[in-house]
């Protein structure tokens, strides 16, 4: 049974686009006839991004430099 989209479609009468190989390089290929692998979801057990967490040095750093610019204001109002 033939399933490709140009028999699906009715044929050689539809359009059919074909991706850039700037584009195809990113992707990968089936082994045995090397079309592209192409899934229109993403897979379903996708690990989420860990969010990243600052620093404790770069803590230290913010901490300082809000205390300082506190101790400025307050200075200035005395």
């Amino acid at each position: 049974m033939d399933r490709t989209i140009l028999s699906t479609a009715d044929g050689n009468t539809v359009q059919v686009e074909k991706f850039p190989p700037e584009t195809t390089q990113h992707f990968d290929r089936d082994p045995e006839t090397n079309k592209l692998l192409w899934f229109a979801s993403p897979p379903m057990n996708v690990t989420p991004t860990p969010t990243p967490k600052y620093s404790l040095a770069y803590l230290h750093f913010l901490s300082t430099k809000r205390r300082k610019e506190l101790d400025v204001i307050l200075a200035g109002k005395e």
